[in-house]
């Protein structure tokens, strides 16, 4: 997997109002000028690890073989908590050990992975509150010039899970939960779209199967295969999210048909 002269992409919580993000920039240019630089997404919800985490394992597959993403919500800068640097067969991807990269592992089990500890890697003096700066960025801009993948630390052998677990099946029944819900208020589940059956959610249940969102009654939910190739439940020109009144990490359950 060539990294030379590589694209980083960063995904973060810091918005566009401060400098965090150019600060960012200007450590990685300074380090490492040829290196591509993608805002991947800087306006995840401030500390949702979760909405992170989902934004980055749905956005990343897109990128070339050889891209480095950082990814910074890190509530816990500046404690005890590491920093992973996980390698694909074909990504890097470098984030604070909170559960932002637990969905990249559970579709990468085989992941080689390692804690960011060797400081020769890093700005000189790093600040307690901000290692993305000081520690992740110059990282990334070294990795992306061909620097051994040894080199970031030593392997590591634990990390925080995943915001939520992968879906749970059981002959017929499939136990799910709601992982993101979009700009638009449709609730986007951990559960392939190549499953049919009868849906449960809270009190509600949904029979009705869209291909696209305006199809269906407006007020009444339908599921769909959204563009991540997971269920969805959306509600034609309305909030999914608001009229059900469900959030993020609520179980959806699955009564498959038999085939």
């Amino acid at each position: 997997m060539p990294l030379s002269n590589s694209i980083i992409t960063l995904t973060t919580d810091f918005g566009v109002r401060d400098g965090f993000p150019a600060a960012m920039y200007g450590v990685i240019l300074s380090v490492n000028p040829q290196v591509r630089i993608v805002d991947l997404c800087h306006a995840i919800h401030p500390g949702d690890i979760a909405h992170g985490a989902y934004i980055l394992t749905t956005v990343a597959p897109y990128f070339p073989a050889g891209t480095i993403h950082l990814a910074i919500v890190d509530p816990g800068v500046g404690t005890k908590r590491h920093i992973l640097v996980l390698r694909t067969q074909e990504q890097v991807f470098i984030a604070p050990d909170n559960g932002l990269l637990g969905y990249i592992l559970q579709q990468n089990p085989d992941a080689e992975v390692r804690y960011l500890e060797n400081p020769k890697l890093w700005l000189e003096k790093p600040s307690f509150t901000f290692h993305g700066r000081d520690i992740m960025a110059p990282a990334a801009a070294r990795l992306a010039m061909g620097i051994p993948f040894s080199e970031v630390g030593p392997v590591a052998n634990f990390w925080e899970p995943a915001p939520l677990p992968p879906m749970l099946k059981k002959e017929q029944y499939i136990q799910g939960y709601v992982i993101h819900i979009d700009h638009f208020g449709n609730l986007i589940t951990n559960i392939p779209g190549e499953y049919t059956g009868t849906l449960t959610i809270r009190d509600h249940r949904i029979e009705t199967r869209a291909q696209t969102f305006s199809d269906g009654t407006p007020g009444e939910p339908v599921m769909l295969v959204g563009s991540s190739g997971c269920l969805e439940i959306v509600v034609k020109e309305d909030s999914a999210a608001n009229l059900l009144k469900v959030s993020v990490g609520d179980t959806v359950n699955l009564m498959v048909n038999k085939m």
